[in-house]
């Protein structure tokens, strides 16, 4: 996870970068071109090292085998309804944009705090959270977490009115943390539950679920937001969205700790 934080810290000043010198049809080429080089070096050097000797298809059929288990099963449960929540990403994200005028390069240097963050937030949780109950360490930073949308909510109504750039920068800094720290648990989950051999494609497959699940949250969250008309914090319907917002927060926590506990409890050997 910090090795990870790393990357894509070098990776958020690179697309910063490429925003700001590149036009066009240069950015995609770019943006879509690098990655695809960077994996399939990646995938030469896995194919050189790798000594399973199974090939896909039984890999696959042992992981639909393996997540028809009941512990996985609310593993799936917690990770899809803590990813899959209402939130103001699309809206704040626009606001800062076309109000406060911000450039590439200062969403870089939020993104870059953000990252430096979960590097520190993994070493944190290893020292202090590892052998606190999952449920309790989820519970407690997700309900912090809560804040935010209300802190956002005041910036944009301008109820409150700190400089645009240091408001990023120290939600950026604080959220990832915290966001990260509610995360990890379910990562530490997945990396256990992970049966011999296979563990590597169903942390994968968890993990793929979890960035699958935060788009489809993303999407819909623009969805509402256009359904009801809300193209900026004046619209009338804004508190509205807010309270939607933070309903599905608090049902998602209900829901993670509920099936986190579930999954815990059908383990046959003791993982919390």
């Amino acid at each position: 996870m910090a090795a990870r934080g790393l990357g894509s810290l070098v990776g958020a000043y690179s697309s910063a970068l490429i925003s700001r010198h590149c036009i066009g049809f240069s950015v995609i080429a770019v943006t879509n071109v690098m990655p695809a080089f960077i994996s399939l070096i990646y995938l030469s050097s896995i194919i050189k090292i790798n000594t399973n000797t199974k090939d896909i298809l039984s890999t696959c059929k042992e992981v639909i085998k393996t997540i028809k288990h009941k512990e996985k099963i609310y593993l799936i449960l917690a990770i899809v309804f803590y990813s899959l929540t209402i939130s103001d990403g699309p809206i704040i994200q626009i606001f800062f944009q076309r109000k406060q005028k911000l450039e590439p390069l200062q969403f870089a240097v939020a993104e870059s705090f953000a990252f430096i963050s979960i590097i520190f937030s993994s070493i944190f949780y290893n020292k202090f959270l590892r052998k606190i109950s999952h449920v309790r360490v989820i519970t407690i930073t997700s309900i912090i977490m809560l804040l935010f949308p209300w802190l956002n909510i005041m910036y944009g109504r301008k109820v409150i009115e700190p400089d645009a750039t240091t408001y990023l920068n120290i939600t950026s800094l604080v959220g990832a943390f915290l966001g990260h720290i509610s995360f990890l648990p379910l990562a530490v989950m997945a990396a256990k539950f992970s049966p011999k051999n296979i563990e590597a494609t169903m942390y994968s497959f968890y993990m793929a679920l979890f960035n699958l699940m935060n788009v489809i949250s993303f999407s819909a969250s623009a969805i509402l937001l256009k359904t009801m008309n809300i193209r900026d914090y004046e619209s009338i319907n804004i508190w509205l969205y807010y309270m939607i917002d933070i309903f599905s927060d608090l049902v998602s926590i209900y829901l993670v700790q509920k099936f986190v506990r579930k999954s815990i409890q059908s383990q046959p050997q003791e993982a919390d």
